[in-house]
């Protein structure tokens, strides 16, 4: 069975507007991303949520959109490589209120497009997950499945 992940591009509030936040994570950078919860039969987009808060301390955030669809191969924990399913969405940030947050996040930081695009592959988690991400929001998939949308699809 394959994994199911939340992929969430975090966008900033105020000044950060045009910036998502990145965290840096097992020496790399990654956009917060979080493992469906099976067993009690979990969404994709709660999974999102609630790995905003726990990866990153903020815990007013709300779902923005749905950016897309990505199957593919990661490493595991374990080392072995695994089948995932990863949907990808827009998450903007409410306030700017932070709690603890996931001793696995070493660091976070909003980032422009420029700079998001300037990091080395090899500085990536997820090289593949990262770019294609990132180029869905460039091409303005933030506008395509509104939160309403999102909370009605079956297999979201």
């Amino acid at each position: 069975m394959a994994a199911e992940v939340a992929c969430s591009l975090v966008l900033g509030r105020g000044t950060n507007t045009n910036r998502i936040l990145v965290i840096f994570e097992k020496g790399k950078w990654n956009f917060v991303t979080e493992h469906v919860k099976d067993t009690k039969g979990e969404k994709y987009w709660v999974a999102a949520i609630r790995g905003v808060k726990e990866e990153t301390g903020y815990y007013e955030a709300g779902l923005a959109g749905h950016l897309g669809s990505m199957h593919g191969f990661y490493e595991n924990e374990a080392g072995k490589k695994e089948m995932a399913t990863v949907e990808i969405f827009l998450v903007h940030l409410l306030s700017y209120a932070q709690g603890e947050y996931e001793r696995s996040t070493e660091k976070m930081e909003f980032m422009t497009e420029e700079e998001l695009m300037a990091i080395p592959v090899s500085d990536l988690r997820f090289p593949e997950l990262f770019q294609y991400a990132l180029n869905r929001w460039r091409e303005g998939g933030h506008a395509r499945s509104p939160y309403e949308e999102v909370k009605e699809v079956d297999y979201i």
